[in-house]
């Protein structure tokens, strides 16, 4: 589920930044350029989840 909602925010071709491109007239770059801080920051915060969750032995 991590990879998915990652993968929605993050990529351009995803189709809720399709939508959005259409919708309010965003230009790609600024798109791309507007995600990254928050794609960058959730896939840190998930992968310490997902270590966390390995050290307490959940599988």
């Amino acid at each position: 589920m991590m990879g998915v909602s990652l993968a929605m925010s993050g990529s351009l071709f995803s189709g809720v930044n399709i939508i959005t491109h259409h919708q309010f007239k965003v230009s790609n770059r600024a798109m791309l350029r507007d995600n990254m801080p928050y794609s960058i920051i959730m896939l840190l915060f998930a992968t310490g989840i997902l270590f966390i969750m390995e050290a307490k032995g959940v599988r």
